[in-house]
């Protein structure tokens, strides 16, 4: 259904409700807009065809898939079939020549996405600091010079 709306808001072709929700799926993909994301929607990528290679897929998210499994850098899905099959192109070893506006296509930068999962990676956890309980469930907790919390009233 996404690809359906998709096709028909890129060809300008109106639809009522009562057939799709085209609505919500176009603002999902909007909402893919912001700077933070890797996710390039009404883009494809463009040229440099030495590192491209295309395939069939079905979704995004199988193109984004078979990206990764691919260590590509760049992909782009064409979910209206303007070329008979929903294909996915992805770019290994290199990026597009360009990036061109396409109304209903959807890019992703695969290398974006791994700087992105990287530096989640690298954040600090939040850590909570507890208090180390004695026999009783009762104790008290005190932070080292090494920042570990260390138990009071433990013996020696």
């Amino acid at each position: 259904e996404k690809a359906i709306c998709s096709f028909l808001d890129s060809q300008k072709i109106p639809v009522q409700r009562r057939n799709f929700d085209c609505e919500s799926h176009l603002a999902q993909m909007e909402k893919h807009t912001d700077d933070s994301s890797c996710i390039r929607p009404d883009s494809r990528g463009w040229g440099n065809d030495v590192f491209a290679s295309e395939s069939v897929q079905d979704s995004v998210s199988s193109c984004e898939a078979h990206c990764s499994a691919s260590a590509c850098t760049y992909w782009t899905f064409d979910p209206t079939a303007m070329y008979g099959s929903p294909l996915c192109w992805i770019w290994v070893g290199g990026r597009p020549g360009e990036i061109r506006t396409e109304r209903g296509w959807i890019s992703g930068d695969a290398d974006c996405q791994r700087e992105k999962e990287s530096a989640d990676k690298d954040k600090p956890q939040d850590q909570t600091s507890g208090q180390a309980e004695d026999a009783t469930g009762e104790g008290e907790s005190e932070e080292s010079s090494s920042g570990l919390l260390q138990d009071k009233t433990a013996q020696p």
